[in-house]
């Protein structure tokens, strides 16, 4: 049996997205930047090719590219996080759980830069693989 594509969009409905294949590895990052991006101690976010994803809406689309990490994409129109990516085009993109309509059908399996965790909201003690930074490739 064929499970149904997965979907997602923003909060106002300029950005769509369908997601044809399942999603990879999924993880949590509490990044300074996922902080202040997400307003929450971390940010939960799944790998997935971009070739596998169909966007409506991409005219919507803006990106921040910090000097020294990710570009961060995000809906223009209502601010809603929509996915990361190494550089504009990378082959694969990590879509933002917020973003996915319903169960992304994934569940994180690591944390990442737990060193930069905030005091308010302390890395739970979950059993999950942590790294101080980046997950290793």
């Amino acid at each position: 049996m064929t499970r149904a594509p997965r979907t997602g969009g923003c909060n106002c409905g300029a950005v769509r997205a369908v997601f044809r294949r399942p999603f990879g590895a999924a993880g949590y990052c509490h990044c300074s930047r996922c902080r202040r991006r997400t307003g929450m101690g971390s940010s939960a976010s799944a790998a997935i090719a971009r070739a596998h994803v169909d966007f409506e809406g991409a005219d919507a689309m803006r990106a921040w590219s910090p000097p020294d990490g990710s570009q961060k994409v995000f809906c223009g129109v209502c601010g809603s996080q929509i996915m990361s990516q190494r550089t504009a085009d990378s082959d694969t993109v990590f879509v933002r759980f917020g973003f996915v309509d319903g169960d992304p059908g994934v569940r994180p399996t690591f944390r990442q830069f737990t060193a930069d965790a905030p005091p308010w909201d302390p890395v739970p003690d979950d059993g999950l693989p942590r790294f101080a930074g980046p997950r290793p490739a």
